[in-house]
């Protein structure tokens, strides 16, 4: 074994299993060490910015997490505005990045979105949105900061 009686500090949220279990069948000891975690923002916090949202009648629809996505369709759900938040989506722009995210999608019934796999490949389908006017539901730093900074509206 090569590393036995080593230790090996694993600094990891996803797949962090998978790693602990080669480093052990390695002969180390793993320690493992979360920095990242998901915590969801409060449910009421939720539907008050999803209300805004869909009462601007947004013209983008940018999903980046399958755990998002899924809060919001449960969220949406639980206030009433699931119907209000999918018809402005088959309407829209509909943006995905990420495959937890496309799968969250897809159980909702979506198929008329963009897949990209990088925040640049969301700035390149929003290249073809004017700004002028542009109002988007978007819940994510570097994709928010980068319309807002071209005069976007950005919930």
């Amino acid at each position: 074994m090569a590393l036995k009686g080593k230790r090996i500090g694993v600094v990891a949220t996803r797949k962090a299993q998978e790693a602990v279990e080669k480093i052990t069948q390695l002969g180390a000891k793993p320690v493992v060490e979360e920095l990242v975690s998901i915590e969801p923002v409060p449910e009421e916090e939720t539907i008050k910015g999803l209300k805004e949202a869909l009462s601007a009648k947004p013209c983008v629809y940018l999903f980046t997490t399958g755990e998002g996505a899924r809060l919001v369709f449960d969220r949406a759900r639980s206030a009433g505005l699931y119907g209000e938040l999918t018809e402005g989506m088959k309407r829209e722009l509909l943006i995905v990045r990420g495959y937890k995210a496309r799968a969250e999608l897809l159980k909702e019934g979506f198929g008329n979105f963009h897949m990209v796999e990088s925040t640049e490949g969301v700035k390149d389908v929003l290249k073809g949105v004017e700004p002028e006017g542009w109002r988007g539901y978007i819940r994510s730093g570097p994709i928010g900061m980068w319309k807002m900074r071209r005069g976007c509206k950005v919930f």
